[in-house]
Parts: structure tokens; sequence; C-alpha cells
């Protein structure tokens, strides 16, 4: 059943896969999904991810990608905040207001974006999920 929800997912366009994985994530825990993240390895699965490789991740991300994240998921804030250089917090904290008002394909290409780095670190350095307790899935935003 998980390479067919991997492949369901896959045809969803990018905030409507992280809100859904998201939310089932919270709501059914990391244990549900064992072996997903390796088929799908979606951002939703960050929070989940040891702070060693969350750093790696964002600092090797755009700004757009960084604000693109935390457009759909800001409860992330904080712990993405902690791994980022001074600079890069800097530069998100003067354009975080204005992240509802960028058209939603914009955020949907960081998406992709971010996605493909995920993919790529899960592949190569084999990251292993904390089974932490999840973020809330009401503080998803949704698309407008």
């Amino acid at each position: 059943t998980l390479p067919l929800l991997a492949r369901f997912l896959s045809d969803l366009v990018p905030d409507e896969a992280l809100q859904i994985l998201h939310g089932a994530l919270t709501n059914l825990g990391l244990d549900a999904f064992t072996g997903l993240q390796e088929l799908y390895p979606s951002p939703a699965f960050l929070p989940f991810w040891p702070e060693d490789q969350l750093a790696l991740l964002f600092r090797s991300s755009s700004t757009d990608e960084i604000l693109s994240y935390l457009h759909f998921v800001p409860e992330m804030r904080t712990r993405i905040f902690a791994v980022l250089h001074e600079m890069s917090r800097a530069i998100l904290n003067d354009v975080l207001p204005g992240a509802s008002s960028r058209p939603i394909k914009e955020h949907r290409n960081n998406l992709d974006a971010l996605f493909a780095r995920s993919y790529s670190f899960v592949h190569e350095s084999g990251i292993q999920l904390q089974a932490q307790a999840p973020l809330p899935a009401a503080s998803l935003k949704h698309a407008a």
C-alpha cells in the first residue's frame, strides 16, 4: 500500500501533498508510515529529521524554498531558524510577512525544489527519522 500512497501523493501539487501527508503524520504518527520516506521523501517528514540533517538541508536551500515551506508549516520556524546562518534568518524575517501575497505557483515551484533536495538527502545519506511528537495539523496553512 505504501507504493500506491507514494504514487497518489506524487500526482498532487506540492502544497496539497505536503498538507495531506503532514496531517496524516500528525494524526496517525510516524510508525504508520514506516518506509514511506524512502519512496516519497516529502518535506512533510522534516519535523521528524534530526537537527544536524535539518541544518544541512536548509543551509543548502534557497531563502525562497524555506519561505514557501514556512508558509505552509509555520510551526517549524523555530527549528529551522535555529539551524540557519544569521544572514539567512535576517532575510527570512524580512520576507516572511509577505509570504501569503506571493503567487501559489511560486510556492509550488519552491516546494518542488525543496522536495528534490530532500529526496537527494534521504537517498544519499539515509536519514533516520526521529519519532518525536509531530506538529499539529491544524496549524498548516491552506493555499488560497
